[in-house]
């Protein structure tokens, strides 16, 4: 079962994309002459991602913030929860995920906590698949009318539980096969926001998957797999981007569905 390490590049910069250009100059580099890269198909290499928030968790953080700053009297310690840790209580998360290259008759829909955000350089944090992910419940729908219909049913319908907040897709994306790797990357876009409608509302930066084609091992942290994963280190750090944000099976996340690369990628992009 292959391993698979993803992760987001935030542009920072005034120019547009620098990341994209700069990792597709260093993969032409990596090759040598015998195992040129090979371009991956489909191309380009694209995915969706739709993310709402549970409203009546966040409306009930806010007045409880509210309600804490218009205190004036004094009040004694109570065992209760307090509004500071309710107001930093994180609504749970609605994803849809649309992953062609993975399953290309797929869409993917989660539900899970909020979790954390991203550092303060702007990068998600390095880890492996967290209890975030594995809190989270999933379920596969058909891709296409059926995903675009279950979307609309949730913010017409639904809309007084889940909020829309954005909707994300990759562009310019591009894929590479090096000899015991698959590459793909692309640029992650904002296509629409809940505030301000549809319509292009720029780069956000780069999401770059690194495949490990020969890692097989059965999911346990023996020496076989951490032997694995030193070899896609070793790789990744030849890109020189860092840390990864996520690495895991592709085929795993505990729940015997195979889902195990859908969460990774919605860890990733719900950090982004």
């Amino acid at each position: 079962m292959p391993l698979t390490a993803i992760t987001f590049l935030p542009d920072l910069s005034a120019s547009p994309t620098p990341t994209y250009q700069t990792l597709l100059d260093r993969i032409t580099k990596l090759h040598n002459h015998d195992h040129p890269p090979t371009p991956l198909l489909p191309r380009p290499w694209t995915l969706n991602y739709q993310v709402m928030r549970e409203t009546s968790t966040a409306v009930a953080a806010a007045a409880a913030a509210a309600a804490a700053a218009n205190e004036t009297e004094p009040q004694e310690p109570q065992p209760s929860t307090s509004a500071s840790s309710a107001s930093t209580t994180r609504p749970p998360l609605l994803q849809i995920l649309t992953l062609p290259h993975f399953h290309p008759g797929r869409s993917f829909i989660g539900i899970g906590g909020g979790g954390g955000g991203v550092t303060n350089s702007g990068t998600a944090p390095q880890q492996q698949p967290s209890q975030q992910q594995r809190q989270q419940q999933m379920i596969a729908i058909p891709s296409g009318t059926q995903t675009e219909e279950m979307a609309l049913f949730l913010r017409t319908r639904l809309g007084p539980l889940w909020t829309s907040r954005h909707t994300m897709a990759v562009g310019n994306g591009v894929g590479f096969e090096l000899e015991d790797f698959r590459v793909r990357f692309g640029d992650l876009r904002i296509v629409s926001r809940a505030q301000t409608g549809t319509g292009v509302q720029g780069c956000r930066g780069v999401v770059l998957e690194v495949v490990y084609l020969d890692g097989g091992g059965a999911g346990d942290r023996g020496a076989g797999e951490q032997e694995e994963e030193g070899v896609l280190r070793a790789f990744w750090e030849r890109l020189e981007v860092g840390k990864w944000s996520v690495v895991g099976r592709e085929g795993g996340g505990g729940d015997g569905l195979g889902l195990g690369l859908p969460r990774l990628w919605c860890e990733v992009l719900r950090l982004s």
